[in-house]
C-alpha cells in the first residue's frame, strides 16, 4: 500500500537513487525510507502522536538533501510534517515554523495548520489579523489582503511549480481543509462577537463539507443559522447529492426545525428516524424538540437516559441543564455540577452547570458570579450570556439585565 508519508513517490528508481545519494551521501543501503514511513502511520494509528512526530523529523530531514532543493520544492513534505505534529498537538512548533518561513501566505493548506494552531492556543486576535485574503474568496467572511509586493512574491513562489501546487491543492481536497479553516474562524468570530461573519464562515463551511456536524451544531446551538436554512445549505452542495450521508443529516435537521409539524415529515424520513431512533445525535435532537415545544418532562427523559449510559454527551448537554432547571432538579444540578468542576474546570460550561444550581436554588448573587466567570471564559457563549440576563432581573440590575437580553436575542 502506497504510504500517504513517501516523501519519495513521485521519483522513478533511478532518480530515487540520485536524490538519495546526493548532499550528505545517504544511500538507499544507508536507511530504508519506506520503514520510517511505517514507523510514522504505525504510531499515529496507535495515538503515539509524539513518537509519530519523532519519526516524520527524520522524514523532513532527509527531505532537506534530496538534491538540495528549495524551500518550494519541499512544501508537500513539509505540510505532511505538520499534519504529525497537529496530531501531536505541537501547537507552538507548527506557528514557530508557518511563520518563520511565512508559509501561511503560500497556500491554503499551511494557512489552516497555522490558524488550527493559533485557535488551540487561544489566539483569536492574531488568527483574524493574518493576510490570507489573496488565498480565500468567500463572501462575507472578512479576510485581511497582503500588501501588492507581497501578494505578487508570494503568488509567483507556488506558481513556478505547478506540481508542487496540485499536491497541495489535492492535500486540501482529501482532508476538506477548507471547511475545517472555515469552520475555525467561525468560532474565532462568534468568540469577537462578529456573529455575520461566522454565519458567513458556517454555510461555506457546509457547502465544502455538508457532513461537519461540529459546523451543524455550532449553527445550531449559537442560533447562527436556522435549520430550515441549513437544510436549503446542505441540500444545494454538490458534494451531499443523493447520499446516505445527506438524507440523515437532512433528516436530524428537520427535527431541529421545531416549526415545522412531524405530520410534513415525508415516509422515508420517518422510516430513517426509526431506523436511527438509539442514534445519540437523533435521540439529542428530539429531546431539543421536545423541550423548545414545552414538553420539558418527555425532554428530561431522553437527556437524562443519555447522561446516565454515556456520561457527558455534549449534543444534548445545554438541553438537560435547562430541563433540570425547569423541573426544579436541584439535587441533580449540584452532583452534576460537583462532577463537572471536578472533571472539566477548563470548560465555560463547567461554570454555566454550577451558575443555573445557584439560580434554580435561588441564590442570584451567587449565580451572577459564575454565569459572568463563564462568559467571560467565553464571550460568544449565547445560554451564558441569557442566564446572566435573567439573573440580573433578580438582583433587582433590571436595566442592565434588559440590555443584555435584548442584545442576546437581537443578534440570534
Amino acid at each position: 500500500m502506497k504510504s500517504k508519508f513517501n516523501i519519495l513517490q513521485d521519483l522513478e528508481p533511478e532518480e530515487e537513487d540520485e536524490a538519495m545519494e546526493g548532499g550528505s551521501n545517504i544511500s538507499n543501503n544507508l536507511l530504508n525510507i519506506e520503514e520510517i514511513e511505517q514507523l510514522v502511520e504505525q504510531h499515529l494509528r496507535s495515538d503515539d502522536c509524539h513518537t509519530a512526530a519523532f519519526w516524520a523529523e527524520k522524514l523532513l530531514a532527509i527531505s532537506r538533501r534530496q538534491g538540495d532543493r528549495s524551500l518550494s520544492e519541499r512544501l508537500p513534505q513539509i505540510a505532511n510534517y505538520l499534519i504529525v505534529l497537529t496530531a501531536a498537538r505541537a501547537w507552538q512548533t507548527i506557528v514557530t515554523l508557518v511563520e518563520r518561513h511565512d508559509l501561511f501566505s503560500k497556500h491554503l493548506v499551511f494557512a489552516f495548520f497555522n490558524v488550527n494552531a493559533l485557535f488551540n492556543k487561544e489566539m483569536f486576535s492574531e488568527i483574524i489579523a493574518l493576510p490570507i485574503g489573496h488565498l480565500c474568496h468567500w463572501e462575507g467572511v472578512p479576510f485581511i489582503t497582503h500588501d501588492t509586493a507581497t501578494y505578487i512574491f508570494a503568488h509567483n513562489d507556488i506558481s513556478r511549480n505547478p506540481e508542487i501546487c496540485s499536491k497541495l491543492d489535492d492535500l486540501v481536497k482529501t482532508h476538506k481543509y477548507d471547511a475545517r479553516l472555515l469552520f475555525l474562524l467561525a468560532k474565532t468570530y462568534l468568540m469577537v462577537q462578529n456573529r455575520p461573519a461566522a454565519s458567513s464562515c458556517l454555510r461555506h463551511c457546509l457547502l465544502a463539507n455538508p457532513y461537519c456536524s461540529e459546523a451543524l451544531h455550532l449553527a445550531i446551538d449559537s442560533r447562527l443559522l436556522k435549520a430550515c436554512e441549513l437544510q436549503e445549505i446542505v441540500g444545494s452542495s454538490s458534494a451531499a447529492v443523493n447520499s446516505s450521508g445527506s438524507k440523515i443529516i437532512c433528516h436530524l435537521l428537520e427535527i431541529y426545525d421545531i416549526n415545522r409539524e412531524t405530520s410534513s415529515f415525508s415516509a422515508n424520513s420517518l422510516r430513517l428516524g426509526s431506523l436511527l431512533s438509539d442514534d445519540l445525535s437523533f435521540q439529542s435532537a428530539n429531546s431539543f424538540r421536545l423541550y423548545s415545544q414545552g414538553n420539558v418532562r418527555e425532554a428530561y427523559n431522553i437527556t437524562s437516559t443519555i447522561m446516565h449510559e454515556f456520561g457527558y454527551y455534549s449534543k444534548c448537554f445545554l438541553v438537560h441543564i435547562g430541563c433540570l432547571v425547569h423541573l426544579s432538579k436541584t439535587s441533580e444540578l449540584y452532583q452534576l455540577g460537583h462532577s463537572m468542576v471536578k472533571l472539566q474546570p477548563e470548560r465555560e460550561i463547567t461554570w454555566y452547570t454550577v451558575g443555573c444550581y445557584y439560580y434554580a436554588t435561588g441564590q442570584y448573587t451567587t449565580a451572577k458570579k459564575f454565569l459572568n466567570k463563564c462568559t467571560t471564559m467565553n464571550s460568544g457563549f449565547g445560554e451564558g450570556w441569557i442566564a446572566y440576563g435573567h439573573t440580573l432581573f433578580y438582583i433587582d440590575e433590571h436595566e442592565t439585565g434588559y440590555e443584555l437580553l435584548s442584545s442576546c436575542f437581537t443578534n440570534s
